[in-house]
């Protein structure tokens, strides 16, 4: 409450709109000859700060104290129009202006094209102000509409007042917004956004790191053309393009308008180069304008900004609408090298203050910026609360059954198969939110080939509100998998083993109860100790059935050494959340160990196991772009001590019937390695589609296929087995590589793995593209 109270202040300090009794000046803008309209015309108050732009349909309006002006009203291309209007009431005056003459350049035989003098010009005329610019504060509207296909979802537009200082970034306060009524209040946060400016050496957008077409480097990535010179009765105006001359580093293509005698820019069309690519995204198109004036006589600020933007998701068996955005903003109202308060800076790049939401119908009639078009105020009359927006953007298409079930009825059947089980057939529950301090589980189900009853049941119990302290019991009698790392689930087992008769887990049965406390007392360290106490028992493989292969027998199911199992788990972790392990990067260390004896738990057991898991990715090339090239590591490693029972055993993750995620040995065989202590360390280079675009291979580089190589190296010694296994262990150090194409039809990758260890052999798998 204080901070909203001091941001109010500041408002009033630093040139709140006056409250006193206003008129309005509106208008539409045109081309004099055609009557066509002339969206983001430029129109300023002589000898202020104030002024604006047209709408798409040209239209225009100013809030203005009765009284003289004289306005300007300019578009470039145009002759300007000088106008000297007395305003005592509301008043309507339309304006025509006239195209400028248009005069072509000469055609440089030798040489270089007279844009490079002009833009050496504009570099060197840049520094002389901009190194003058300490600190500005602005008033600015931004209206953002989104469409699904061609039609206006939905609409949030604010007003702000932004403050920047030189060395800090663009710092905007929502004092008023509004959104239509599919829009949720918090998720309208409009706003200039970090004024890009055109004039800077490095521009961000997008994600994506631009240079500069007026940087210091602006001639070693740019080629520069004279198109036209726009002569009327100030200034010519000089359009000059704009051709990249990479298509690997964030450029852009398009025109800059240049006046004569200042060198300066006026205007911006843009497009980004080829480099602008995003997950997902099979189609982009995207224009980014701008306009400058002159303020103080010597700094030349942004006007407006003009995005349009339009998308189309490309995944395989997902359809979804196309979807389009545009933003308008028009900023006003600069005040120059003023003192700004330091609190400013230390608040977010964006505050909402407590007032911006009652909606002030005198505010917006008296501070009216940019009119809405026909179409958008039709937008505001149509759109009701239930066409929200993640509605209307509802995925369709057959990979979206999978979404259904999870959320269907569906859910609380359990299903499976595996050569032990067959098929087994239950129900299941789990909520983690039965209340804010409780979750439960429970299952029951029956296995047809084992004729075994399984079930279990489970409460969690939260600590405290954030729900980063918990307990919590279970008890079971099911069946367990020996340890590996679960990169394989229930589904994927099931479809392999029905499909192909490849059953990748290990069982045993297992009875008994678990007792497991959790905290998370920093954001990125979590901890968890749990006591367990189960017997143990053999399974041994109850079924050959599989739909084909009917003459290929499963791999043997090995036994287990059996007993009255009472260990302490006890796990920690340094880093992000886990979250869709090898599709979704999280750095990460994690350290777990077992323990186990007989004299202090009374086990029939006796041994210790320790197990590092490292994940870390860092960013080689082109740092600029959203998504650069990467590299990943992933280090596994484990030891034990004592005497380890066989379902303790280490075992090495290897492909699994074709498939191969990262971290795997996608050229090894399923469980060919197992021991008492081993270390595996993964490498992978995603090299994004940089050498599709260098090589210019359009189909490829637009489709955002990547290009990634990897390797693999191993080792597993026998350790702490026991003497009645017998280990699999390698043959010295084991080790592979590959290349491996990503990002097909937006979902998968295939790798071509070498393996290098006997028996020396070529493998081809699948695996999920990894989005981040």
């Amino acid at each position: 409450m204080v901070q909203s109270s001091i941001l109010v202040l500041l408002f009033f300090i630093f040139g709140q709109t006056a409250w006193a009794q206003t008129v309005t000046l509106s208008g539409t803008v045109r081309d004099a000859s055609t009557g066509e309209a002339l969206p983001a015309a430029n129109i300023r108050i002589v000898g202020t700060s104030r002024g604006t732009i047209t709408n798409a349909d040209g239209a225009y309006a100013l809030i203005l104290q009765p009284g003289s002006y004289v306005l300007i009203y300019s578009f470039i291309g145009y002759a300007a129009d000088t106008v000297r209007i007395a305003v005592n009431e509301d008043l309507k005056r339309d304006i025509r202006l006239k195209p400028t003459v248009i005069q072509m350049p000469e055609i440089v035989v030798s040489g270089e094209d007279p844009a490079y003098q002009i833009m050496r010009k504009v570099i060197e005329n840049k520094h002389k102000w901009s190194e003058l610019l300490k600190t500005y504060q602005f008033e600015a509207f931004t209206r953002q509409s989104t469409r699904l296909d061609t039609a206006i979802a939905s609409i949030v537009e604010t007003y702000t007042t932004g403050y920047w200082q030189v060395g800090d970034t663009l710092r905007e306060v929502i004092k008023q917004r509004r959104q239509t009524e599919n829009v949720k209040v918090s998720q309208n946060l409009a706003a200039v956004g970090g004024t890009t400016n055109f004039y800077d050496d490095e521009i961000a957008l997008g994600g994506f790191r631009f240079v500069g077409p007026t940087s210091k480097d602006a001639f070693d990535y740019y080629d520069f053309k004279l198109l036209q010179t726009h002569e009327g009765d100030g200034p010519a105006v000089y359009t000059i393009q704009l051709n990249p001359k990479s298509r690997v580093v964030p450029l852009f293509f398009g025109t800059l308008n240049i006046v004569d005698s200042a060198y300066a820019i006026v205007g911006v069309e843009v497009t980004p180069n080829e480099v602008y690519i995003f997950p997902f995204v099979s189609e982009i198109k995207f224009t980014y304008r701008q306009q400058f004036a002159l303020y103080e006589q010597q700094f030349w600020m942004p006007i407006d900004i003009r995005v349009k933007g339009y998308l189309k998701i490309g995944i395989a068996g997902v359809s979804v609408p196309s979807l389009g955005v545009e933003k308008a903003s028009s900023i006003y109202d600069y005040k120059i090298n003023i003192e700004i308060p330091d609190t400013v800076f230390r608040k977010p790049r964006r505050i909402v203050v407590a007032e911006a939401d009652k909606f002030d119908s005198t505010f917006w009639a008296q501070n009216e910026v940019l009119p809405l078009t026909g179409e958008e105020r039709k937008a505001y009359q149509t759109i009701d609360s239930t066409q929200t927006f993640e509605r209307q953007l509802r995925p369709t298409g057959p990979l979206m059954a999978l979404s259904w079930i999870a959320e269907s009825p569906l859910r609380y059947f359990a299903v499976r198969f595996n050569r032990v089980e067959g098929l087994f057939a239950g129900v299941q529950y789990k909520r983690d939110t039965v209340a804010s301090w409780l979750g439960l589980n429970a299952s029951v189900g029956y296995g047809m080939s084992d004729k075994r009853t399984k079930a279990g049941i489970g409460a969690r119990v939260f600590l405290d509100s954030s729900r980063n302290y918990s307990v919590g019991v279970e008890g079971h009698t099911t069946i367990g998998r020996f340890l590996d790392d679960g990169l394989y689930d229930s589904f994927s087992i099931a479809l392999a083993s029905l499909l192909s008769k490849n059953d990748y887990g290990d069982y045993f049965y297992k009875k008994g109860w678990a007792l497991t406390a959790e905290a998370k007392p920093l954001s990125r360290f979590s901890i968890a100790l749990t006591y367990t106490n189960e017997s143990h028992r053999s399974a041994l493989q109850r079924t050959d059935f599989s739909l084909f292969y009917r003459g290929r027998r499963y791999r043997a199911h090995p036994p287990i050494n059996e007993g009255l199992y009472r260990g302490v788990r006890l796990k920690l972790r340094y880093g992000g959340e886990p979250f869709a392990p090898g599709i979704i990067t999280t750095d990460y260390v994690q350290l777990e160990t077992d323990y186990s004896d007989r004299s202090l738990l009374r086990s029939q057991f006796e041994f210790n196991r320790y197990v590092l898991r490292a994940e870390w990715h860092q960013p080689t090339l082109l740092t600029s772009y959203l998504f650069p090239p990467t590299l990943y590591l992933r280090l596994v490693a484990g030891t034990s001590g004592g005497q380890l029972p066989a379902q303790f055993l280490f075992g090495i993750d290897s492909q699994y019937s074709g498939l191969g995620p990262f971290g795997t040995l996608r050229g090894g065989r399923v469980k060919e390695f197992a021991g008492g202590e081993f270390v595996v360390l993964s490498a992978e280079h995603n090299f994004r589609s940089v050498p599709f675009l260098a090589l210019n291979i359009p189909f490829l580089y637009k489709n955002g296929i990547e290009i990634l190589t990897y390797a693999t190296a191993a080792r597993m010694w026998s350790g702490a087995a026991r003497s009645a296994f017998l280990p699999r262990l390698t043959d010295g150090w084991y080790y592979e590589a590959g290349i491996g194409l990503s990002r097909i039809l937006g979902l998968l990758r295939v790798d071509v793995t070498r393996r290098f260890a006997s028996p020396r052999t070529t493998v081809v798998t699948l695996g999920v593209a990894r989005i981040l």
